[in-house]
């Protein structure tokens, strides 16, 4: 620790503090000194420094002017501590450094590279847990998806179908593949395709069924059908309808007749033909349906007309 400093007084020998080369400054505050300039002792106005604490990297700090006793220090924090994290070397890109908890470390992640993938009826892993991916990964999309495309109350990728085309009504009869009614064709005159009761190149179309029917709830029999060709061209075609009880074949048995006239030589167009049945009140132990192809001339004439078709839809209305 300093003192006082002193300078012998008198005419005796002594030191003249002209000749000491200190100023107040470079003297201890608190502390007196003999210093240049000064005839009498000065106190010094050198600051006692405690200058202490911590850096990070990157920081610095200025070092104060004054007097540093030497107990004290700045101390650097641990790169641990400047660090801290939880990726291991799988979760940084393969190649890449990085510092973690004071270590550095390599990647090296799983990649995976792009792609293009459908959608199916089991899942598919597209990207498995824990890679990076280098490029884009696509899950094709499909246009026709679509609720009105999709069989009423069957949901497909979360969209719910409303499509009822094809979804037989309590009183449908057949519809475009579904032979409610067990429909056959005893005389052959008929071919059963998965879309419809197909007629080829004949005049008349004829379907039998054995089931019991009650009538008497209904006022029409509906055919819904489609001419592909005719076998003979002429002003008019048309087309008629005939139904049967109990399966028979004679006007005893006919329930009625019908007909969808004035059918254009236009192919490929659906027609619906209905047969008035309201005044019908019994059960029926099977049905036969026919319908026969004719046609008519502007001279009146008419005649048999051979056609190729099909029949969509029977139901009752």
């Amino acid at each position: 620790m300093m003192g006082n400093i002193y300078f012998a007084g008198g005419s005796g020998g002594g030191v003249d503090p002209d000749d000491c080369t200190a100023t107040p400054a470079q003297v201890l505050e608190g502390h007196t000194a003999g210093v240049n300039g000064y005839d009498d002792p000065v106190e010094g106005t050198m600051p006692y420094q405690k200058q202490e604490g911590t850096l990070n990297c990157g920081q610095s700090s200025i070092i104060l002017p004054g007097y540093h006793d030497g107990t004290r220090s700045i101390t650097a924090n641990s790169l641990a501590s400047q660090t801290p994290g939880t990726a291991s070397a799988a979760n940084i890109y393969p190649g890449q450094t990085a510092w973690v908890n004071g270590n550095k470390i390599t990647g090296t992640m799983a990649t995976q590279g792009g792609g293009t993938y459908t959608a199916g009826t089991a899942d598919k892993t597209v990207v498995a847990a824990n890679r990076f991916v280098t490029g884009n990964v696509v899950v094709k999309g499909d246009a026709n998806l679509t609720a009105g495309n999709i069989k009423k109350g069957v949901k497909i990728m979360g969209i719910t179908g409303t499509w009822e085309g094809w979804v037989p009504s309590p009183t449908d009869l057949y519809l475009r593949g579904n032979n409610i009614a067990a429909w056959t064709s005893p005389n052959s005159s008929a071919t059963f395709e998965s879309g419809g009761i197909m007629v080829t190149k004949r005049s008349a179309l004829s379907v039998n069924t054995t089931k019991s029917y009650n009538l008497t709830p209904y006022n029409k029999i509906n055919v819904l059908f489609k001419v592909i060709s005719w076998g003979t061209i002429s002003t008019w075609q048309k087309i008629s309808l005939s139904v049967y009880k109990n399966g028979g074949t004679t006007s005893k048995d006919e329930i009625g007749y019908t007909e969808k006239s004035k059918l254009p030589s236009t192919t490929n167009v659906e027609y619906t033909i209905s047969l008035d049945i309201g005044n019908v009140n019994y059960n029926t132990q099977g049905l036969r349906i026919v319908l026969q192809g004719l046609y008519t001339d502007y001279n009146d004439t008419s005649g048999i007309a051979s056609w190729t078709g099909y029949i969509f839809r029977i139901w009752l209305s």
